[in-house]
């Protein structure tokens, strides 16, 4: 991907009109992780290893992290409607309104 697609979902012919692709299948990421540790000058120069032990929560194969062994048991979201996405409608002036579509605040996104 080039920076215009980054910015306005295509290359150059994504100007105004851009579409941004879907979710990628495959395993769902988690969380963003950081800690903060002092290193000296000395040892970033020198590329110091350090091991850190963390602990994470792993999905569960039985039922993939949905909580339920029957797959038909996920309920859809009722604010997305399982879209993952809320569509608002904002006036920003007189006779000019705004779209402006994030993630579902309920469902965090997923739709469920």
């Amino acid at each position: 991907d080039d920076i215009f697609s980054a910015f306005f979902g295509g290359g150059f012919g994504g100007f105004g009109g851009g579409r941004k692709k879907g979710k990628k299948a495959g395993q769902r990421k988690g969380e963003s992780y950081s800690k903060s540790i002092e290193v000296s000058l000395e040892d970033m120069f020198n590329g110091k290893d350090i091991k850190m032990a963390l602990t994470r929560n792993v999905l569960c194969s039985v039922c993939n992290g949905k909580g339920s062994e029957n797959p038909n048991a996920t309920v859809t979201c009722s604010t997305c409607r399982g879209n993952g996405v809320v569509v608002k409608v904002q006036r920003i002036g007189p006779g000019m309104m705004q779209q402006v579509q994030t993630a579902c605040t309920d469902c965090r996104g997923t739709g469920e």
